[in-house]
Parts: C-alpha cells; structure tokens; sequence
C-alpha cells in the first residue's frame, strides 16, 4: 500500500455488521478499513475495487452484499486464508474483500473451491465491470424470458401501459408522471410499486416519500389491494368483511419486498438506501420536487445517472409546473401525464407524452380514490366505483322541481325474470341493459354528462344523479348493483344467495379481477389450508401431511396476522439484540445469557429406595397452552431499581433463592453454576408465587437488573384458541393430518421467533424465551398439584414430561385436551427396576 494511505480503520466483524452499507459504500469512495475476527484474530480488509491489484479478482467469487453481510465472519476468515472475494450490487462489482498478503500483490489468488460458497457463473467479475462485450448483450435479447440472462421487467399495474413498454418498465431507465395537484399521482406511483412486489417473482421496489409518512402509505396500498376505504381503515371503523379481507392481504403483504422511507432528503440518500436493497427493481420518487438534487451535473442528468449506477427503473413523480420540468420529461425515457378525462368527470387521462423506445398513447383510467387506486377503464368498472355504496333500501330524494312523477315501462318492454336480478357485473351488465328500454345518458354542449339531486331510476327504482332523455336513468341503462326490475318483481333464491355476500350487503361489489367471496372468519383458515392441500394431493395423507409441515411456518403466521387485525400493536417488531445485549447471540450456534428454567429433574430419594411403578404422563400441547402469557408490547426498558410491577413483563436479572426441597423440582431448574442469572416474566412469577404464603417454599428472588414493558397476556390468545379448537376438531374426528399440521404450526412458531432464518417475519427472542419458561412454569405447577395430591413425583422433564408414583387419574383427566394428560409409558424403578 503506498505509504501516503491513511491508516485504515479496524472493525470488529459484529459491529461491521451494523455499519455494513455505510463500510461498503466507503470501499466505493476509495477507503480501506480492516475487519477483524474477535474469536480468531482473523483479519481482512474490504477495499476498493481493484486495490489488490489487477488482474486479481479475475475468477473470484462473486457475493451480493446484502448475502455477505450474515457470513461476514466466514468471508473474513477465508479471506485471511487467501480466499478473496468480489462484493456485487445487481451483478455489478463494487468492493473486495482481501487478506492482509494480498494487498499490494499483482498476482492472482485464486479461491479454493469448496471454502467460499460462489454465486452463479453468471455473475460478472471484476474484470467484466467496465464494459460489456456486444455478444452478450446479444445474449440477453435472446435469453429466454426469466432466465439469469433476460432482463427483469417491472409491471406497471395497467395492461396497456405494459403493451406500450413492451412488458414493462426496464432497469436503468428514467420515468416521469406529472399531474395536476389532486390527480391521483401519488395514488399512482403507488399503483404500480404495489403491481412490481406482487408480481411472481416479486420485484423489490423503493418508494421515497416527501410528503407521506410511511404509515400513510402502508395504509393506501392495503387500502388499494384489500379494496376497502382508506377513511374507514384509517379510523379503525372496518366491518367485519373488510378486516377479514385486509387480515388476508396483510399476511401477503408482509413479505412483499416494498421497502418505504420518508426521511430521505437527498438525491445521495436514496442513492445508498437502493444500493443496499439487493435485487432492487424500482425506485419512487414523490414528488422529485421534495429532495436536494444537488450535483455536479442539472438534475435530470442526476436522475439519469441514479438509474444507470443503482441499476433500476426510477419513476419521478412531479406536479405541473414545477419547475425544471420541461428539461425531466426531455430526459427522460419515459413520460407520463395524468388528468381528469375531459369528457367524463368521474374518468381519468393517463397520456404517454414522450417514448424514447416505443409508441405514444391515450389509456382511459377510473378514479377510485376513496379505496386509494387507478383502474383500468371498463364500463363496467367505472359503474361498480361510481356507485359503490349506494343503499338500495334508501328512499329517493327529491329534486329541486319536487318528486319525480312515476314512470311506467312500455308496454313492449320485457320483465326479466327475478334470476336475473344480480349485480350486472363484466359478464352480465350488457345483457341487463339490453333487456329493458335504456337510453344513452345525456350530455351538455361541452360533453359532460348531464346531473342532477338523486332520483329515482326509471329501470330499477334505485337512486341515480344521471339523465336519460330528461329522466333519471342509471348511467346508459346499466343499472348499480343489487337493482330490482320493478316493483312486483319477486325476490328469488339468487337474490338471497347475492345479499348475505359481503359486497352486496355493502350494496357495492368488488372491483375488477376480484370475485365476490363469501365472508371467512379465522375459524375455518386451518381447514381450508388442509382441504387444499389433500386435494393438490389427491388425498394422499402421507404427502400432504408432509407438504403441510414444511408450510407451517408461514401458515402460522398467516394466522397470527388475520387474528391481529386491527390490533394497535405491531406483534412482528424487531428487538434490537445490540441495545439488549443479553438477548444477543455470540455466535450463530451459540446461546444468549437468557435462562428458561428447563427442567431435566430426577427424585434421587425414590430411585435409591425400594422397587415401585411409575407411571410417565405425557402434557398435551404444552408449548400451545404456553401461548396464554404475559408478553411485552413495546420497546423494552432498562432498569436498576430491582422493583417489580406485574403489569410489565421482560426478563430480568435474580439473585436466586435457595430451593431445599429434594421431593420437588426447583423451578428453576438444573442449574449448577452458582450466582445471579437472568430469568423470564413467567419463572419470575412462580417464584415470587413460591415465596407467598400460600406456598411459602422459598424466599423472594432478588432483581437486580431488568428489561421490560408494559404486557399483556391476550396478546396471543386468538392465535392461540384457534388452533385449540382446530385441535379438539381434529381429535374428535380423528383427523391425523390436521392434528401434526397444527402442531407443527404452534411448535415451528415458537421455535423461530427467536433468530432463526426458518422465520423471517418475527424477531422476538425475548418472546420465545417467555413461552418456553411458561410452558416449564405450567409443568411445575402440574407437579405440585400431584405432591399435594399425595402423589409421589419421580421426574419432571422438558415441557411436557411429569413422571409419578399413585393413582394419577384421580388427579388428573385422562385425555387429550389441552387440559388433560395421557398416559405416556409405565416402568419400575428403585431396587431391581430402571434407575
């Protein structure tokens, strides 16, 4: 290294991990800094690109860096091993990672190949960066479509959009909608971001806001996917329809790649925040207006270069007027201009202004901003979001020339029969209005259609501002769903079928492409998943129960988030293991300082003594009845105090009491190490119980130190009683594949909440070590119920184990309900038996 380089700064590996982007994008600016391994003393340095000298990265590995940032520690070792590698954005090289030998060397060092694990051939290297060789672009024209080597298009969200760009946005390409103030720009951008992470494959999206929070707009995309209003969600005044179906697009939108941020003030910020979502796709910008796009070049050319160098598309969202405008939209790949249509108030104008690769075009859109989205326009979609809503049950209102005097049918004019009574939807509403005498709504001299106060239609009776040969009549004789014909029209069985669906007891219907759904409570979730499942399986137990256990992970949480619907906490929030050092693992196989009081216990006295028979009871669902416990539910607290408030839950450092009871378990289980130790809320609670006067076996433990929050002990409670009863179901029909698939739902959840990569929705190790300790604090008090029943405990092991001497049934239900126990094997023990 020539010797005017500043030293480089040395990082431990576990705070690399947290300063990640931050060190890479410093590679990319020229800085070295040193990693260091604390456990080996293992040292690399992660560089610039070529700074080991060239040709060395030739034949390297190449690692994204949002996968190289959980095996920093493997890579660095390797490194210091003479095993580099390339560090890669979107395939596009960006830094190195090197042993300390391979600095300043101009020879290659080539990677042993079984050490570091290499990404697909297909990933450029170093040397590839610089330019592209015209047979590999060839290459990508003609790969197939969703191959390595086929670019990755994102959906816009409207067909003819897509038809226009041959498929979709492309990556590096710069696009630009301005709008009117009110327009619906925002609602959009939003549009398509929500199209691009709920493609198959997903596409990762960055939406940058100036002017909406983040909350505000997770809040208009459910609104959008789950086709419900934004004003009701917003207040929490959802009917029981509407929260079922945002429950249902919660849990799929929960790993949807859509990453939002509303701190971002600079054109360098988003730059850093894309190049660290791998595989990014598309980057939002709304409005442009709001962020500092101070550069060395005029900010269309910044815009450019931000989709070049990150490798997306970048949409820029902009309202008419702003200035500089003129100069984006000439720079600019694509630009699009939204309006309200001139010919129809309730309509809007998507125009392709500017195409640098394609045609240009009108795309007519509906409106439907109280659900905050644009839909492609059909007559029938812009009838179901004009009329949504309306009462059918509501009486007319008079206009301002008073009632309206009765109209009758001609004579001429056909009855439909009452099946044909239903909601004209996309398949059925010409045909409605073909069979009575409609007529085309009127319009003024500008073209606008003609309004006035509600009155009554005179096809169906219902409510309509429209006009028709001066008489009110629904919008060219396609009358709002749920209209009856005439008044002696009978209601059918059809119609009973059509009002007990929620869209028509909303006297609405779904929008485009979403069919009408009975509503489904929680209840049925579990058996609908099993039903499925055997039938992809045609009935085969066996592969279906095996299909189902490797989903039950993200079944289970699909369940968790539709009975945590509307629920003010967010039940999936992060703990920050650096700000709460106990609950940090050292290593990835290794254990934090938490300990749950597992019991692995043995009654030395009985063993030793004569030969007797123990019965082994076996617990039913312990870590599910586990469920129903005291959780926190906000940012947990430090505190030195040593006080305890039962309305807050954590974990907790003790000074343990003294247990001297031979003939019981110690609740806190086979601990041999002496001196204070941190325990969890549940085994805090049974030895402050323990200590009481009631029981009186133990003195008060000591608290030292704690972290906590308020609690709640209902938090779970829903999850919780919808699997019991899909469990008691299971049980009396005899149904096996339902019974391991639930069970495997409530184990894997508990199991993965911690740090597991099983379970990337929930990080919450302090949750799983509180259900476990539950579950062993549930065992003990089943094990002093047996003592003060006069039976004799021998063992109490894991959760669910008790191992007795006596008539247990006379304690204890037999069974298998959550409240029961069942008799798992019977042995002898003491002289001559198993010991």
């Amino acid at each position: 290294m020539p010797e005017h380089d500043p030293a480089p700064e040395t990082v431990l590996i576990e705070a690399a991990r947290g300063r990640w982007a931050e060190l890479v994008r410093a590679a990319e600016d020229g800085q070295v800094t040193r990693l260091r391994d604390r456990d080996s003393g293992a040292e690399a340095s992660l560089v610039p690109l070529s700074r080991a000298g060239e040709p060395t990265a030739v034949g390297w590995p190449v690692w994204s860096v949002t996968d190289a940032r959980p095996k920093l520690g493997d890579l660095v070792r390797g490194a210091a091993d003479g095993q580099p590698v390339v560090l890669a954005r979107r395939g596009r090289p960006v830094a190195e990672l090197v042993g300390q030998a391979a600095l300043g060397s101009t020879t290659t060092i080539s990677a042993p190949a079984k050490s570091v694990p290499t990404q697909a051939p297909s990933r450029p290297t170093a040397a590839q960066a610089v330019a592209a060789p015209l047979g590999d672009l060839l290459d990508s024209l003609t790969a197939p479509a969703g191959s390595a080597a086929s670019e990755v298009l994102v959906p816009t969200g409207l067909p003819g959009l897509d038809d226009l760009t041959a498929g979709g946005l492309r990556p590096g390409r710069l696009v630009v909608l301005t709008a009117p103030p009110g327009a619906g720009a925002t609602t959009f951008a939003l549009g398509m971001a929500r199209a691009a992470v709920l493609a198959d494959p997903a596409r990762p999206v960055l939406v940058a806001s100036g002017q909406l929070t983040r909350s505000d707009i997770m809040l208009r995309v459910l609104a959008a996917e789950a086709d419900t209003d934004l004003h009701n969600l917003t207040a929490g005044t959802l009917s029981d329809a509407d929260r079922q179906r945002v429950g249902e697009v919660a849990a799929r939108l929960r790993t949807a790649p859509l990453h939002l941020a509303d701190h971002l003030l600079t054109l360098e910020q988003v730059r850093t925040a894309a190049q660290a979502i791998d595989g990014l796709a598309l980057v939002v910008l709304d409005p442009v207006s709001h962020f500092d796009l101070a550069a060395p070049v005029p900010p269309p050319v910044a815009l450019r270069r931000l989709a070049r160098e990150v490798n997306t598309a970048v949409l820029t969202v902009a309202t008419t007027g702003t200035p500089g405008l003129d100069d984006l939209v000439v720079e600019a790949d694509l630009a699009l201009r939204l309006d309200r249509d001139a010919l129809a108030v309730d309509l809007a104008a998507l125009t392709v202004t500017h195409h640098r690769h394609g045609p240009t075009d009108t795309l007519r859109l509906v409106p439907d901003l109280a659900r905050a989205r644009l839909l492609p326009y059909s007559r029938e979609t812009e009838l179901a979001v004009l009329y949504r809503g309306v009462d059918p049950t509501a009486e007319a209102t008079e206009d301002a020339s008073g009632p309206q005097p009765p109209v009758e049918l001609s004579e001429s004019a056909p009855v439909a029969p009452a099946t044909n009574t239903r909601a004209p939807g996309p398949e059925n509403a010409p045909q409605a209005a073909e069979a009575l005498v409609a007529r085309v709504t009127d319009r003024d001299a500008a073209g606008q259609p003609v309004v006035g106060l509600p009155a009554p239609c005179v096809l169906c009776g219902q409510p309509t501002p429209y006009r028709a040969a001066g008489m009110p009549q629904h919008w060219d004789g396609v009358c709002t769903p749920g209209a009856t014909l005439t008044a002696a029209t009978s209601v059918g069985n059809d119609d009973q079928e059509l009002a007990a669906t929620p869209a028509a007891a909303a006297g609405g219907q779904p929008g485009p492409g979403r069919p009408v759904k009975e509503r489904q409570d929680t209840s049925g979730l579990i058996a609908r998943n099993v039903a499925a499942v055997l039938e992809d399986n045609g009935g085969d137990m066996d592969a279906a129960l095996a299909a189902l256990i490797k989903r039950a992970i993200p079944d289970g949480m699909a369940l968790l988030n539709s009975t945590r619907v509307g629920s003010t906490y967010d039940f999936t929030n992060y703990v920050d293991t650096d700000a709460i050092p106990i609950l940090k693992k050292p290593s990835r196989d290794g254990a934090d300082l938490i300990w749950e009081g597992r019991p692995k216990w043995r009654n030395r006295i009985v063993e030793s003594g004569p030969a007797r028979t123990v019965t082994a009871l076996d617990v039913n669902g312990a870590y599910l009845s586990a469920l129903k416990t005291h959780l926190p539910i906000g940012a947990p607290r430090h505190s030195t105090d040593g006080a305890y408030d039962r309305k807050r839950s954590g974990v907790y450092l003790i000074d343990p009491p003294a247990w001297a009871h031979e003939d019981l378990p110690n609740p806190l289980g086979n601990r041999e190490e002496p001196g204070p130790l941190w325990v969890t809320d549940p085994t805090l609670r049974l030895l402050i119980r323990l200590a009481g006067p009631k029981y009186g076996l133990c003195s008060p433990p000591r608290i030292l130190e704690s972290w906590t929050s308020g609690s709640s002990e209902a938090l779970l409670e829903r999850f919780r009683r919808e699997m019991a009863a899909a469990r008691d179901a299971a049980i009396e029909e005899g149904d096996r594949v339902t019974l391991e698939y639930v069970k495997a739902m409530y184990a894997k959840f508990v199991s993965t909440i911690g740090e597991s990569s099983a379970n990337r929705e929930m990080r919450r190790p302090d949750w799983m070590h509180i259900i476990r300790s539950q579950a062993f604090a549930n065992l003990w008090l089943k094990a002093w119920k047996a003592h003060q029943a006069g039976l004799t405990v021998v063992r109490m092991l894991g959760t669910d184990e008790l191992h007795v001497i006596g008539d247990w049934r006379a304690v204890f239900t037999e069974g298998r309900k959550l409240t029961d126990m069942k008799l798992k094997t019977e042995y002898s023990i003491g002289s001559g038996g198993d010991s």
